[in-house]
């Protein structure tokens, strides 16, 4: 009977001691998991970032069930919010993107509008385009103002400048010819009497 006892106290030992190595096995592989988590650092919406963050979530998930009671909550959750801040700074950029797009494409528009506008004359129709080009620029925000090329800014300020000298030299020479009117027609009655 003593001999099964101390059998039996060898097999109970040789358990314990198997169980504590895996226990020890378990606590060190969720304590490199653990580390993972912690070495993601500060989260930014960089590649790099994601992989971290993937490896951790994968490392986490590879591990068995008895490993994870090892991994802290702390950095369970700690996994959890970096991801979801990931996300957060993933949609914030594709939504600038999107503006950015946005604001080019007006940009564009406006640009278009400019490059309509062609040779200066004076003709209401030349007139109606540098109106449609400045009043879509003025619309713009200024981020959108900011895709504008300058150079067309400066050929839509021009043509407008350009536009202005001609009506002001169509008006003089309207005036003119007016004045000469009128003075052909009070001249013309005194010549009749004349002779």
């Amino acid at each position: 009977r003593l001999a099964n006892a101390g059998s039996r106290y060898g097999e109970l030992n040789a358990e314990a001691e198997a169980k504590a190595a895996k226990e020890a096995e378990d606590k060190q592989a969720a304590q490199e998991v653990m580390n993972q988590i912690n070495e993601i650092g500060e989260i930014s919406y960089e590649e790099e970032c994601n992989e971290r963050i993937e490896a951790a979530k994968r490392a986490l998930e590879a591990l068995t069930e008895e490993q994870q009671e090892f991994v802290e909550e702390a950095s369970k959750e700690r996994l959890a919010n970096a991801g979801s801040r990931y996300e957060e700074l993933k949609a914030e950029a594709e939504a600038k993107a999107a503006k950015e797009a946005e604001d080019k494409a007006q940009a564009s528009s406006v640009e278009e509008l400019i490059d309509a506008i062609g040779q200066i004359e004076y003709t209401d129709e030349l007139h109606q385009l540098i109106e449609n080009a400045k009043n879509a620029y003025n619309e713009l925000s200024e981020e959108q103002k900011d895709y504008v090329d300058s150079d067309k800014i400066e050929r839509m300020n021009r043509a407008q400048e350009e536009y202005n000298e001609l009506k002001v030299q169509a008006e003089e020479e309207a005036e003119r010819a007016r004045l000469e009117a009128e003075e052909a027609a009070r001249i013309a009655p005194e010549e009749l009497e004349a002779k």
